[in-house]
């Protein structure tokens, strides 16, 4: 049930070090009882095509999702080119580097595409390494600003561009970079199944935990979200995400 899904209760299991420029922080990794979602082992594509289909999401659903995410895109993106512009002003007197940070990440089927955010920590020469690194809430790589924009998601309203260009939707799996992506289905299996569908600006892992929880764990959210999809579904999410971004709801 959705609502079981919202009432997890996390405990932390691990912690790991972080040193970056001479900082030592400590991101913690949290376990959640939904981390027991069952999967089927050996589930690698060695081809993304039609994966939707092999997967089972319905056309008619994706087509009604993407009439849904044009119109939403034409009453948002005014504001957030606003937002934007005042968040990037913030950022370039915060520290050295570009306002907007862009990366290849895989999109719906397997198909590839650069994501636009603003940039949300210290900046650094772009290579196949940084792709690698899987980022936690208490990242020390993250500015000052930054921890302020992502805790009201600002940094993902570039995005919206995303969506009118197709390559993203308003709710669906966040989309993770190409090396990370092949890294983790070899060793979660059917990690590639959450390229069913198109990777969304908020889901429902973000609405339950975000930066806090684990690969698996959000796979588990991503299969949950893509096995119930439904409209009705995207507006619950939709309406968990104004409630992290203005209550604090919802998510840490």
């Amino acid at each position: 049930m959705f609502i079981q899904i919202l009432s997890i209760d996390y405990q932390i299991v691990s912690t790991e070090s972080c040193k970056v420029k001479g900082m030592n922080r400590t991101n913690t990794v949290l376990k959640s009882e939904y981390d027991e979602i069952k999967y089927e082992n050996g589930d690698n594509f060695d081809s993304f095509e039609n994966l939707s289909q092999e997967i089972g999401v319905s056309f008619l659903f994706l087509f009604i999702k993407r009439v849904i995410d044009l119109i939403l895109s034409a009453i948002f993106l005014v504001p957030s080119l606003l937002i934007v512009l005042l968040t990037g002003l913030a950022v370039k007197l915060d520290s050295k580097g570009p306002i907007l940070f862009k990366q290849e990440r895989f999109g719906k089927d397997g198909e590839s595409f650069t994501i636009f955010k603003i940039r949300t920590m210290s900046h650094a020469p772009l290579d196949k390494s940084r792709d690698m690194v899987w980022t936690t809430k208490n990242d020390c790589r993250i500015t000052k600003v930054g921890k302020i924009i992502r805790k009201i998601r600002f940094d993902e309203l570039p995005q919206v561009i995303n969506v009118i260009k197709g390559e993203m939707s308003f709710v669906g799996p966040r989309p993770e970079t190409i090396a990370l992506t092949n890294k983790f289905n070899q060793t979660i299996p059917g990690f590639y199944k959450r390229l069913a569908v198109k990777p969304g600006i908020t889901g429902l892992a973000q609405v339950n935990g975000g930066y806090d929880l684990n690969p698996k764990e959000k796979l588990a959210y991503d299969l949950k979200y893509i096995n119930d999809a439904s409209l009705w579904l995207d507006l619950k999410i939709l309406f968990m995400t104004f409630k992290v971004i203005f209550f604090k709801e919802g998510a840490r």
